[in-house]
This record gives structure tokens, C-alpha cells and sequence, in this order.
């Protein structure tokens, strides 16, 4: 029925938009560990698992490897 119709759509609006805004708060709690990401694979263009986690993780290393 039309009725049902509405309420599936209202429903549906509603997860969309809370999806939304854990999104953005996940990407403005976490804006620092992306700008990190992104100049390193500007840089690098290639990460592999344990740089990714030790760059998330704010562990840096020296232009050799070195931390």
C-alpha cells in the first residue's frame, strides 16, 4: 500500500542519514590519520600492511627506515 510505501522510504532516509553522520564523524575524528595517509602515498604511492598500521598508529620512521 502507499502507506507501507511512505514508511519503508521514511525508514530508509533514516539509515541513510545516520550512516552519514557516523561517517563524517569518523572522517573529522580521524582527519590527521588521513592527511598523514595521503601525503605518504603521495610519496610512496604503494603502502604495504605494516606501514599502514605503524603510519595509522602515528609511528614514524626516518628517510632510511629507521624509526
Amino acid at each position: 500500500s502507499e502507506k507501507t510505501a511512505q514508511q519503508i522510504d521514511e525508514e530508509t532516509k533514516k539509515i541513510l542519514n545516520d550512516a552519514f553522520v557516523k561517517a563524517t564523524e569518523l572522517i573529522k575524528n580521524n582527519i590527521e590519520k588521513l592527511n598523514r595517509l595521503a601525503e605518504k602515498l603521495v610519496e610512496k604511492e604503494i603502502l604495504e600492511g605494516d606501514e599502514l598500521a605503524k603510519l595509522l598508529n602515528g609511528e614514524t620512521e626516518t628517510t632510511d627506515g629507521r624509526r
